[in-house]
């Protein structure tokens, strides 16, 4: 078997149940750029995915990684009631930052930062 190794992140997706609230914050906090209005998702592919109804996509971009952002007409499961942010089922995506301030200003201070 060949090892292999991750060289780089591009791109990553999130779903979402509130498309434009999600775009908000990755635009107006984060720093991300829109490339256009949300589009539909492909017919094929949320059949793919083995969900029924429509879908709509807005793709975003910081730097040179791209955020694809879903919302569905069907909506998903819930997390089970005694999940944590240890659950197997979330996902954790970090981000490094040179001041953590702008964040936290634009987010009106609900972030606590303390300088090291």
């Amino acid at each position: 078997m060949t090892e292999q190794t991750l060289q780089a992140v591009t791109g990553f997706a999130l779903v979402t149940a509130d498309l434009a609230r999600l775009v908000q914050f990755y635009r107006d906090v984060l720093g991300f750029a829109s490339h256009g209005a949300d589009k539909p998702i492909d017919d094929r592919e949320v059949a793919l995915l083995g969900l029924s109804g429509a879908g709509r996509r807005q793709v975003l971009s910081l730097g040179d990684q791209t955020l694809w952002i879903d919302q569905f007409e069907q909506p998903g499961r819930p997390y089970p009631a005694d999940s944590d942010a240890a659950s197997l089922w979330f996902q954790h995506l970090a981000g490094s930052v040179k001041n953590l301030g702008q964040p936290a200003l634009a987010l009106g201070g609900l972030i606590g930062v303390a300088d090291a």
